[in-house]
Order: C-alpha cells, then structure tokens, then sequence
C-alpha cells in the first residue's frame, strides 16, 4: 500500500487553486521486506504551455533517486516513510509504484498541480511618445493640451503565466489630469 500526504493540502492560492510556492510530499509505503531499489517514480513535468520543462529529464532522474538512497527512508514497523520537495513546474500524471519480492504492485496516482518557485520577470517597460498630431497640439496651445503618455510593460512566467501586473506613477503637478 502506497499513501501520499502533502506539506498543504488547502493552502493552495486563491487566484490558481492548483498552484504552490513549494509542496512537499510524504510517501508511505506499507511493506515487511522494503527495498528503496524497487520504489519508482514517473511524472510529465511540463511549463504553463504544456511544453515539457526543458531539465525535466534531470529532475525526474534526481527525484526517482531520492526515493532510490534507503538512507531517505525512515522505518516505523513495516512502514516506510520519505518525503520529498517537489520541483519547479507543471506535474501532471504524478505516479508512484513499489513492487515487493513477490512482484506484487501498489500503485498510486495523483492530480496534476503547479509548482512555481520564480516570480515573474519583467522584460521590457516601452515608454511610447506621443503622435506627432499630439505634439503639435501642445506647441499650439502652449502645453495646455498635454497628451497622455503611453507607457507598455511586458512580463512573462513561463511556469505558471502571469495573471496581472501590478503598477503606479507620480503625477507631476504641472502634469494635465
């Protein structure tokens, strides 16, 4: 028997109910003769776009040998424990398997959840001045008619995306409202 616990069951955030900082998991595996060598671990570690994760590869090879090293288990009867941090991305189709000396199998799978650990970057801020109609209007009216300053702010997230960006100014005083 395989069971799985988790660092926040319903703490998710508020905006993506699916979407973690960081999740850790418990795995416990009920088992007289438990040998780490036969716990597997196969997981789709994707990006919000649903492209795999570009070291997906390296960290499934890493997780499955956390579970592989018998020192990350802990025993309480024929009860084994480990836990592990999750990576950064998309896990989709997360599923644990042990096979006993009698080739049994237990398996577990679960629900497919975002891991995001990197805000947003911010790659460009585009200040966009004002047509040239514009221009000649303040000339002619003696900066009386001010036009508006377009400002164009781009970020990306390639985990998780981004749901909004957050911005303020300072208003000059001889600005126009």
């Amino acid at each position: 028997v395989i069971t799985v616990t988790w660092d926040k069951e319903n703490d998710a955030a508020a905006a993506n109910a699916d979407c973690y900082q960081s999740r850790t998991m418990t795995v416990t595996v009920e088992e007289e003769n438990f040998r780490s060598s036969d716990f597997k671990v196969t997981a789709q570690l994707l990006d919000v776009t649903g492209a795999p994760v570009a070291n997906a590869g390296d960290l499934l090879t890493a997780m499955q040998a956390h579970f592989a090293e018998s020192s990350n288990w802990n025993r309480e009867d024929n009860r084994y424990t480990a836990s592990y941090e999750l990576p950064e991305a998309v896990i989709s189709e997360l599923t644990l398997q042990y096979t006993d000396m009698a080739t049994r199998t237990a398996e577990w799978t679960g629900d497919s959840f975002l891991v995001d650990q990197v805000a947003p970057t911010i790659t460009s801020i585009e200040y966009i001045a004002p047509t040239t109609t514009e221009q000649i209007l303040e000339a002619i009216t003696l900066n009386f008619y001010q036009a508006q300053a377009t400002v164009k702010v781009t970020a990306e997230d390639m985990i998780s995306g981004v749901e909004l960006i957050d911005w303020s100014y300072a208003r000059l005083d001889s600005a126009s409202e």
